[in-house]
């Protein structure tokens, strides 16, 4: 590099000097001085470019150091890479394993709660079964009750002939009952006594006497919501008489005989009477409201029957 700067130098002063053909002493003098001014420039330059070249050695050496370290980073994240993919293979086997475990554990699950819910379903149908059975025995306790509340209703008759629902084995008596009739209180059965008017009709011997008014009693009672009974006594002599029962909720059952008086006949101004009805007992009714009338005994009971 030295060499060449040299013959540059000097090649520009065999230049200057060719180019005037002569020089003077002055003139030789500055060319030398500017020469010397040329070579201690280019002594600096070659100095600097010593220095730098020292310089480029050092960070020719640096680039070297670091781009082997480079490399050996790149090669250490790649085997981190293939470490990272292995571990990620690893990973997702895991999880595929621990996906069946999942399934496997909730098919166990799935069958042990099928198991419990037959369990639950047998153990819901025996108590079914028990509480029907519970219930069956309760309609049969309820039932017994009814019997016996029955049987004590109608222990002062001694009758033993009750039926519901059924038309009595009478001729020509139809008796029409309300599915909504109820059992009234003994003082609504007196109001509605008092306001029925079958007691005024005619007693006509053979078209129209007792059970004819104890049946039209009893439909009137019926159609207003009251429920009523009909009711046929066989007396002493062997023949039947009929009156009506109502089942007071106060003060139990309340037997009526509406039966009027004769054409013709003189008779008190209402025939409504009440009257005990007791297998073995005189049949002998008496007036509902006060009344001078009487009425003499029928005769002894010797059966009684009861139609609902």
């Amino acid at each position: 590099m030295k060499k060449s700067l040299s013959i540059v130098l000097f090649l520009l002063v065999l230049l200057a000097l060719t180019a005037t053909g002569c020089v003077s002493k002055s003139n030789y003098e500055a060319l030398l001085s500017d020469y010397n001014r040329i070579s201690e420039g280019n002594k600096l330059l070659n100095e600097q470019l010593t220095v730098y070249n020292e310089e480029l050695k050092l960070k020719e050496s640096e680039r070297q150091e670091l781009e082997t370290k480079y490399n050996k980073v790149l090669e250490e994240n790649g085997a981190m890479q293939e470490q990272i993919e292995q571990y990620t293979n690893e990973l997702n086997m895991k999880n595929l394993e621990v996906e069946s475990l999942r399934q496997k554990d909730s098919v166990v699950a799935y069958e042990a709660l099928q198991q419990k819910n037959s369990e639950l379903y047998q153990e819901l149908e025996k108590a079914l079964e028990e509480t029907q059975e519970a219930e069956n025995h309760v309609k049969q306790l309820e039932k017994q009750i009814e019997e016996y509340e029955e049987l004590e209703l109608y222990k002062d008759i001694w009758s033993s002939r009750v039926k519901s629902g059924v038309q009595p084995y009478f001729r020509d008596v139809y008796l029409v009952n309300n599915s909504n009739a109820v059992d009234p209180l003994y003082k609504e059965l007196l109001e509605f006594i008092k306001s029925d008017r079958t007691d005024k009709n005619t007693y006509i011997e053979d078209v129209y006497m007792c059970g004819d008014f104890a049946e039209d009693m009893h439909n009137n009672a019926e159609s207003v919501g009251i429920k009523a009974g009909w009711v046929a006594i066989l007396l002493e002599d062997g023949n039947y008489h009929a009156c009506n029962v109502f089942k007071t909720v106060d003060k139990g059952l309340i037997f009526i005989d509406c039966t009027g008086s004769k054409a013709g006949e003189r008779g008190p101004s209402s025939c409504d009477k009440k009257v005990s009805v007791k297998v073995g007992s005189g049949y002998r009714p008496k007036p509902l409201v006060e009344s001078r009338w009487r009425w003499y005994s029928l005769g002894e009971i010797r059966d009684v029957e009861i139609y609902w």
